[in-house]
C-alpha cells in the first residue's frame, strides 16, 4: 500500500509539474495533493521520533499516532481511486 501512495504522491507532482494538463479541481488531481501533503506531515513526524532523545518517553504514542494516520491515508487513497473507478479490496 505505501508503494501504491509513493506512486500516487509521483504522479501528483507529474500533474503539479504540467498544472496546464490537470484539472485542480478534479476530484483526483485533489485527492494526490491531500496525499501528498498527508505524506510529508507522516515523514516529518516520523524523522522526529527516530532522531528525537526528548520523545522517548512518547515513543509509543507517536508510533500509535503514525499508524492511524498510515491508515487514513490508505483510506484517502482508496477514495481517490474509487473515484475514477477503481475499487481496492484491502485486507483489514
Amino acid at each position: 500500500m505505501a508503494a501504491d501512495v509513493s506512486k500516487a504522491v509521483n504522479a501528483g507532482h507529474s500533474m503539479e509539474a504540467n498544472a496546464m494538463e490537470a484539472n485542480g479541481n478534479d476530484p483526483f488531481v485533489m485527492a494526490l495533493r491531500r496525499i501528498d501533503i498527508e505524506n510529508g506531515r507522516l515523514l516529518q513526524a516520523q524523522i522526529l521520533f527516530l532522531k528525537g532523545r526528548e520523545l522517548v518517553s512518547f515513543r509509543d504514542a507517536v508510533s500509535a499516532a503514525l499508524e492511524r494516520r498510515h491508515n487514513e491515508i490508505g483510506k484517502l487513497w482508496a477514495q481517490a481511486l474509487e473515484g475514477v473507478g477503481i475499487i481496492i479490496r484491502r485486507a483489514e
